[in-house]
């Protein structure tokens, strides 16, 4: 699993994402954090490396490169936002066929659909999280078929500029 993004507890919900890391059994997942912003949050997550060596990695920067090998690495992209009025990092996930677990919220809401290409919750809260992170690795260990289905699903979900203009031909 990842995490891509700013530190900024008011918007991200790195809040929500560290409570979940702190409870949850590390030895049973891979998390990979790349990301910046609040050194108070990349200090808390630093902690958490430290302790767990071979399960939780940061790097904390911003590296565009390093963030595309994440997501062409990763099986899943957890998505926490406590607010996302668009949102990209979901679209550039499902081009590379990553799974986003996300809080339905915004545009998050309006681009992923549940069980389908992603993962929402609709609770804010790192219990909402970490059920629907569990319920995707369940996906993922349990029927094979229907994660590389949601892959598919992903892969397919256009998000171009053709796509929006038919849109709006039609609207009008």
């Amino acid at each position: 699993l990842c995490f891509i993004g700013r530190f900024i507890e008011v918007q991200k919900g790195v809040d929500i994402l560290h409570r979940m890391l702190r409870r949850i059994d590390q030895t049973k997942f891979q998390f990979v954090i790349l990301g910046a912003g609040d050194k108070n949050w990349e200090e808390r997550f630093k902690w958490l490396s430290t302790f767990y060596p071979k399960y939780i990695s940061c790097t904390f920067r911003f590296d565009d490169t390093l963030a595309h090998q994440i997501y062409a690495a990763s099986d899943f992209i957890v998505i926490p936002s406590k607010y996302e009025p668009c949102g990209l990092i979901q679209m550039i996930a499902m081009i590379f066929g990553t799974i986003p677990i996300a809080h339905k919220t915004g545009g998050l809401k309006d681009s992923i659909k549940n069980g389908y290409n992603g993962f929402l919750f609709s609770s804010y809260s790192s219990e909402a999280l970490e059920e629907k992170v569990m319920k995707a690795v369940s996906l993922w260990k349990t029927d094979r078929r229907g994660y590389e289905k949601m892959v598919e699903n992903a892969l397919k979900t256009d998000f171009s500029w053709t796509k929006s203009a038919k849109e709006y031909l039609l609207l009008y």
